[in-house]
């Protein structure tokens, strides 16, 4: 039985004005939309100048990713090789009739690559209904019900696995590759600056992935870019992951452990950081809306 998670204050926030609830949290795993890839900088996310010699790019994949300075590009290295996402590129680029539809329905496939990095990276590779705390599921059932989902989840996977298995990676049956893929589609966020448009897809650890769902939110979102000499002062977490209908038994010790490890990995990628928009007392769940409130509950 999968152990249903929520995030709770960790004391009274009873101040009349919002506060952040979190600092800014670094996600598991990150990738540009395709469109983005030529514009932006696939490290930090930041719009790349305008003059092309002032950008950098992957030298493997000539060009598929490109970076705004060697900080960034050095950065990413390893996230982007290591995993596969370099591999891929490679791939689809000699792919003949279906290389453009590769191309741009990619990015979940991208970030599934970055994450299954991570996670293999830090031991937290397991088959059951959680990934590194991310919320899986039950991927028989996902299969099972057929459909365009699980088509989908079964041809990704099977690409995956066959860059993983071309970099020597262990293979068994694209099992793993379709829980990752499966795990990536059920906590991703779309990454929205400026005016809300969104230029890629984030995977963040259970500090974000455990805040679930209101049609009456007590908090809500923001991202975040990476600025160079920006000030690291931020607020500590104000909320905690707590199994449903507990307010004891929350998890301490892990704020450092999850920031620390997603921060080596993702230096410089968008952050996520929660704010309330609500007093809230010690111990009750802290909620966003994983929708536009605004849309009518019907459409035509």
């Amino acid at each position: 039985m999968v152990m249903e998670m929520a995030m709770r204050a960790r004391d009274d926030i009873d101040i009349p004005m919002s506060q952040d609830l979190t600092p800014p949290i670094p996600p598991l795993a990150a990738s540009l939309h395709c469109s983005f890839l030529a514009s932006h900088c696939s490290s930090c996310f930041h719009p790349l100048q305008s003059n092309p010699n002032c950008s950098l790019s992957c030298p493997n994949c000539t060009g598929s990713v490109n970076y705004c300075s060697p900080v960034c590009l050095a950065s990413d290295s390893a996230p982007h090789t290591s995993s596969g996402e370099c591999q891929y590129f490679l791939k689809t680029k000699n792919l003949q009739s279906d290389s453009d539809h590769l191309i741009h329905d990619s990015t979940d496939l991208r970030v599934a690559l970055r994450l299954l990095h991570f996670c293999q990276r830090n031991g937290l590779v397991q088959f059951s209904d959680r990934l590194g705390g991310l919320l899986v599921g039950d991927l028989e059932e996902v299969l099972g019900e057929g459909g365009e989902l699980a088509e989908r989840i079964k041809d990704d996977a099977l690409l995956m696995s066959s860059i993983r298995s071309d970099q020597q990676q262990p293979v068994r049956g694209a099992q793993l590759e379709m829980m990752v893929l499966l795990a990536v589609l059920r906590n991703s966020v779309e990454v929205q600056v400026g005016e809300g448009w969104s230029i890629g897809v984030a995977v963040y650890g259970p500090h974000f992935s455990w805040f679930n769902h209101s049609c009456s939110p007590n908090a809500f979102y923001r991202f975040q870019l990476y600025e160079c000499g920006a000030s690291c002062e931020s607020t500590g977490f104000l909320v905690v992951p707590s199994p449903m209908g507990e307010t004891t038994n929350m998890i301490e010790g892990s704020d450092k452990r999850e920031s620390t490890t997603t921060q080596e990995h993702c230096v410089f990628s968008p952050r996520v950081v929660l704010r309330s928009i609500k007093p809230i007392n010690k111990g009750e769940e802290v909620c966003i809306t994983y929708t536009d409130l605004l849309q009518p509950k019907f459409r035509t």
